[in-house]
């Protein structure tokens, strides 16, 4: 289904979402190559004869006083999208010349002004060999008139600036904008191979999909739609529409199975995103793939009356992910539940016991006098047949030994309490029946980009996490990574470490001062100021910075800046 063509975000996908889902899509020309890595598009040209040395240092041609405002606003929003990034040269290279901006007049459009890069320099050394690769719009319009009148055109919004240019090349498109070099991360306008760059790249996700295939065509950046094989609109659903059609998937049934925790997980994605916002393309493409399960196999089913039992199995489980369990009588699942764990890096054998407390706690609410715990963890097996039998002592050691026995005396008072007879089995994972309801498809966990956040709200997550412990970069980066996904740049969480005001008081010292002269060639024309104990008496002291090094004391009865500054007051009119 056509549904991931939505462009001008910064965070939209050059992408489609299809019944495949590939992971990663290439593209290798005589000209250029790009690489689609399940989130964007990034392009890189080939050189004609060695990389180009920018020479011009025009910074923009002259633009119209009526056109001043309309371009400036333009470019501006390029900057505050992220495709124009301020220069660094110490990650982006050595700046040898600019490209011009010009303002380009679109008299067809509402905004009548388009910022254009002029890249005739650029263009004379890089390889550009359309061939029949690129159409001609004059013999592809006359192809579409002949097809049948129910059909669509998709105009894909500025669609070139979604196509990102390696970091190894973004150095040769630098601009000067307001006298600030900025270095354009998108491909533009004018770059001679951008369109076959555009209809090589459409041209490949189209084929993704046989339906779409079938269906539509393209001339660089738009589309054809032939609506009677494919719908040229779909609708996004939004965050709150999602949370509804969950709602009606699991809510208030009993017995769900693998589709509680994939429902869950689901609305874990969504939670940077407000309830008005589209949900993201790929939780678009997850939600996609379980009603794809949900027509071949609902999991909601089971037994509804239930008669009053006494005996019943609890079969428990935990992952990295979720806690689950779930409560069987005569040869029946009659209710399970999960929970999301938090990403807060406790042991497994913790979330085992959680589980396994769950499970108990459901089994008391049938009323269930004789019970049987199922787990597939040998840890928890030992631990909790030890307070059963009453043989011998629990042996817990490790830095969450209280954690654990506070939750094995937890189970202990139940089982007093409500006078539970409670045995206890270990089966294999590949048994428990209890497996499904904390596992999901792994290429959901290994997905690039499972929420769509913003490199501002990443960087503000590292720094929340950073700051409940204060580890070092490496392993911040570990719990990042399972936190904000594999994406996470190293750079990013070294940056967050460096400016940790608590990691800084360590050493070393990852700030070093500039050295500076205090002194000066007047008399009180600067006085270095300090608070000394004596006896532990305060005394606040002053020393003339100028050539006379004057030094005077004074006693403070306290340290507010009350008292200071009418102590200072007192001196300077002495």
């Amino acid at each position: 289904m056509l549904e991931v063509w939505r462009f001008g975000g910064q965070h939209c996908a050059a992408g489609a979402v299809t019944e495949n889902d590939p992971e990663q899509l290439e593209i290798d020309e005589s000209d250029f190559t790009a690489v689609f890595d399940g989130v964007k598009w990034t392009m890189e040209w080939k050189w004609e004869n060695g990389e180009l040395t920018m020479a011009n240092q025009c910074s923009e041609y002259a633009v119209p006083n009526d056109c001043r405002e309309i371009f400036d606003d333009e470019v501006s929003q390029w900057i505050s999208n992220g495709w124009l990034e301020k220069f660094n040269p110490d990650f982006h290279g050595k700046a040898d010349g600019v490209i011009p901006l010009m303002a380009a007049r679109q008299p067809n459009k509402p905004k009548k002004v388009r910022p254009v890069m002029d890249y005739r320099q650029l263009n004379t050394f890089i390889k550009s060999n359309p061939g029949i690769d690129v159409a001609v719009c004059q013999e592809k319009l006359p192809s579409w008139r002949k097809r049948d009148n129910l059909a669509s055109i998709l105009d894909l919004r500025k669609a070139y600036l979604q196509i990102h240019v390696s970091e190894q090349l973004q150095r040769f498109q630098l601009v000067k904008f307001k006298g600030q070099l900025y270095v354009m991360k998108r491909m533009s306008f004018g770059l001679s191979v951008a369109p076959k760059v555009m209809s090589k790249i459409i041209a490949k996700v189209l084929a993704q999909d046989s339906r779409i295939s079938e269906g539509t065509d393209h001339y660089i950046d738009d589309i054809w739609v032939d609506e009677s094989v494919v719908t040229a609109e779909e609708e996004i659903p939004t965050k709150y529409e999602l949370f509804s059609v969950i709602g009606e998937f699991i809510g208030h049934y009993p017995v769900a199975g693998w589709l509680r925790l994939a429902c869950s997980y689901l609305k874990r994605q969504t939670n940077k995103i407000g309830w008005d916002e589209e949900i993201p393309v790929p939780v678009r493409a997850f939600a996609k793939e379980v009603m794809n399960r949900i027509s071949q196999h609902d999991p909601v089913t089971g037994r509804w009356s239930v008669s009053n039992v006494l005996e019943g199995d609890v079969w428990c489980d935990a992952s990295s992910l979720a806690v689950g369990c779930c409560l069987e009588t005569d040869g029946s699942i009659v209710e399970d539940a999960t929970w999301l764990r938090k990403v807060d890096g406790s042991h497994i054998n913790v979330a085992e016991l959680e589980a396994v407390i769950k499970g108990l706690n459901i089994a008391l609410r049938w009323g269930i006098a004789k019970l049987k715990i199922v787990t597939d963890s040998a840890s928890v097996y030992g631990w909790v047949r030890s307070i059963l039998v009453d043989s011998k002592r629990p042996k817990v050691s490790g830095l969450s030994e209280m954690v654990i026995k506070r939750r094995l005396g937890i189970i202990s008072q139940l089982v007093i309490e409500y006078h539970i007879k409670m045995t206890i089995q270990l089966v294999p994972s590949t048994s428990n029946k209890a497996d499904v309801l904390t596992r999901v498809p792994q290429k959901w966990l290994n997905s690039p980009c499972l929420a769509v956040v913003t490199l501002a709200d990443k960087t503000k997550e590292i720094t929340k996490l950073h700051g409940k412990h204060h580890l070092g970069v490496k392993k911040t980066l570990y719990l990042a990574k399972r936190m904000c996904g594999q994406d996470v740049d190293e750079k990013v969480v070294k940056q967050v470490v460096d400016s940790c005001n608590q990691c800084r008081r360590v050493d070393p010292v990852s700030i070093k001062w500039n050295h500076g002269r205090l002194s000066v060639d007047k008399v009180w024309q600067r006085v270095a100021m300090d608070i000394a104990y004596v006896n532990k008496r305060a005394f606040l002291t002053l020393i003339d910075c100028g050539p006379s090094r004057f030094a005077m004391w004074r006693r403070l009865p306290n340290e507010t800046a009350s008292t200071v500054a009418k102590e200072l007051h007192r001196i300077f009119l002495e």
